[in-house]
């Protein structure tokens, strides 16, 4: 009856460093998986951000060049507004098939894989 006992006894240690081992496996893939994510995103806001100050300064001396063609500095900026007006169109017509899919499917690739 003893090494009945100590046999369950034996067993039951064994279960719970297994399940204590898994649950630490699960945690750190986890973490893993979520600095992974992380990263890829600040990342990826580091470089829209420089994109969004560097098309920033090349619409105004744009508009800036334009209007000095046109003779008058506004016109430069309607200009160059009425090119971002159908670039927004354009990209509002094709963002659920082009964009919305490629960043759902890469976000889903950085989180399984």
């Amino acid at each position: 009856m003893d090494n009945n006992a100590h046999f369950f006894e034996s067993i039951i240690e064994k279960a719970e460093d297994y399940f204590e081992t898994k649950f630490q496996l699960i945690r750190l893939k986890t973490v893993d998986k979520s600095s992974d994510v992380v990263s890829s995103v600040i990342a990826g806001l580091a470089v829209a951000l420089i994109l969004i100050i560097s098309t920033l300064l090349l619409s105004v001396g744009l508009a800036l060049w334009i209007g000095k063609l046109t003779g008058e500095s506004y016109y430069g900026f309607f200009i160059v507004a009425g090119v971002y007006l159908i670039a927004a169109l354009i990209v509002n017509v094709v963002k659920k098939t082009l964009i919305k899919k490629r960043i759902a499917n890469s976000f889903i690739d950085k989180v399984l894989n």
